[in-house]
């Protein structure tokens, strides 16, 4: 209790490129073979350098 977090701010994403983003990023995941959880402890800066891309 009292260790709640819901994240970081890194940025603005418009609606129109969510979906965009999430695909790119499920493919990126997905051609490592693991699950989103097993990939993101190892991959946050692919995660920050994806999602530069497409910050406002």
């Amino acid at each position: 209790m009292g260790q709640e977090r819901f994240g970081e701010s890194w940025g603005v994403i418009f609606e129109e490129r969510i979906p965009e983003f999430l695909v790119a990023l499920g493919s990126k995941v997905a051609d490592t073979g693991l699950s989103f959880e097993e990939w993101l402890p190892e991959h946050e800066a692919e995660l920050r350098a994806l999602a530069a891309e497409y910050l406002v």
